[in-house]
């Protein structure tokens, strides 16, 4: 319809005694009840329109009427957090239905401290029910509805028989958007495998469990997941998917997981075999910077969990951990791990060996606990010396067992690392685990030779009883 005025001037409605209605025309133009000619828009109009606003602007025009409010909710938010119940809102008949394009970070499930929760993390629990059909929907919900996204983060609850196949699942669903794999800059898997039954009997059937739980899924989650993806098989059916696409936008990758190998582990141990398969991604990211490793479960564990040579994993020289794994960590700056073990020697090696250009190491223990086990009184971060480009640096804090190591040793290692050609080592942080009564902390600098040493809590252990008391003084001295 179209308003006309009856008066067409100033003077005129001044002159009037009584201010009269506008004369209403009704045309062939259909208009809602409430007058909201922007309702009947097209949506590529309606997109159009607020593509030319600043932040400001589309809250501002959001409040004008229902209909605004409606369509605009997805187009003012560039980053999510999803659950069950949000990702409804992006699906069909949604308030952001219209907005998932415009989306460019998503975050699916629970994010974990995995440093702080071993006891739940790890692979000790068994037999805790999981809606695993639950967990599929909302997965491929996800990989549907937003196709730019440049930030992606999946946390998931699933079944250790279906470990494998959601895995490869899940490349195959990005690999299916251009869009999607071509501008990802970041991308974090968190997966909390949960055994059906003891762990060493979950490994040993896992055919058989897989087959149960495969009978148990909608058709649509039985068509994303496939048969039974065998463990020898993984590393070649992701190979195959990937290696026409990659990820040319790829700068960071985290990958935590309970029961995982670390970059720190023996790439022909059973260990490394079995989920070594979770880092060949990484081998069509060529421009990947940062790589964050987060697991909970000690070697010991893993025997437990049944992680043997079997026949299918036979044979092979070398894990897919060193198949082209090498030229992908030589291009990375920035490392961080989390660990239940406590580094050795030959691990702090590997990590020279593997990553000679990082700038930024980080080796976190759980709970912040020193890390133990040496013998002979010896620092086992010796072969630091060798990653020349080191800027920064976070190691957990080191004992023997005759206790923990005085900080006047690391002090003497770290200048030993200078000495040795780390010229651009700044900041050295050594942390261990804070006790609420006595934690203390420190920071050392030494400004002639340009770097800064952080002794963080550390709790009192072995044979420290004096140790303590020593070192508040020194505190107070300081």
């Amino acid at each position: 319809m179209v308003l006309k005025r009856k008066h067409s001037s100033a003077e005129e409605l001044l002159e009037s005694p009584k201010r009269s209605r506008p004369v209403v025309e009704e045309t062939t133009t259909p208009v809602s009840s409430h007058g909201d000619i922007f309702s009947f828009c097209p949506a590529e109009i309606k997109i159009q329109v607020f593509s030319l606003l600043d932040e400001a602007d589309t809250a501002n025009l959001s409040r004008c009427s229902r209909s605004f409010y409606a369509f605009s909710w997805g187009l003012r938010f560039k980053s999510v957090i999803l659950d069950e119940k949000s990702i409804k809102i992006f699906q069909t008949g949604g308030l952001g239905e219209h907005g998932c394009h415009h989306i460019s970070s998503v975050r699916l499930g629970k994010k974990y401290k995995w440093s702080k929760n071993a006891s739940k993390l790890g692979a000790y629990f068994c037999g805790d029910k999981i809606d695993t059909n639950g967990a599929l929907d909302q997965m491929r919900a996800v990989l549907a509805l937003f196709p730019n996204l440049q930030r992606l983060s999946l946390s998931y609850h699933i079944s250790t028989a279906a470990e494998n196949n959601t895995y490869v699942a899940i490349f195959n669903e990005i690999s299916r958007h251009p869009t999607m794999w071509s501008s990802l800059e970041y991308l974090g898997i968190e997966a909390v495998k949960v055994p059906e039954m003891d762990p060493k009997g979950c490994y040993q059937k896992s055919g058989e469990l897989y087959g149960k739980l495969y009978s148990e899924l909608s058709v649509e989650n039985q068509r994303f997941l496939g048969d039974k993806v065998a463990d020898g098989e993984v590393g070649k059916l992701l190979k195959e998917r990937l290696e026409t696409q990659g990820f040319p936008n790829l700068r960071k990758v985290k990958i935590a997981a309970n029961c995982l190998a670390g970059p720190m582990s023996d790439p022909k141990s059973a260990y490394m075999k079995r989920t070594g398969f979770y880092y060949i991604p990484l081998l069509f990211a060529p421009q990947l910077q940062t790589l964050t490793v987060e697991t909970t479960d000690s070697c010991h564990i893993f025997d437990i969990y049944g992680f043997t040579v079997r026949d299918d994993m036979k044979g092979r020289a070398k894990a897919d951990f060193e198949a082209g794994l090498l030229d992908v960590f030589s291009k990375i700056k920035k490392l961080s791990l989390t660990t239940y073990d406590s580094p050795k020697p030959k691990d702090i090696q590997r990590i020279a060996y593997r990553f000679p250009n990082l700038t930024t190491l980080k080796i976190k223990m759980f709970n912040d606990r020193p890390c133990d086990g040496y013998t002979n009184n010896r620092i086992p971060y010796t072969s630091i010396k060798d990653l020349k480009h080191l800027e920064t640096l976070n190691l957990p804090w080191p004992r023997s067992e005759e206790g923990c190591f005085k900080i006047t040793r690391l002090q003497g290692q770290v200048k030993t690392w200078k000495q040795s050609g780390l010229d651009s080592l700044e900041i050295i942080d050594f942390r261990g685990k804070k006790d609420k009564a006595t934690g203390f902390a420190r920071v050392w600098s030494d400004t002639h030779a340009g770097y800064r040493i952080r002794f963080g809590a550390v709790y009192p252990c072995g044979n420290t009883s004096g140790y303590e008391d020593n070192h508040r003084r020194k505190l107070a001295a300081a």
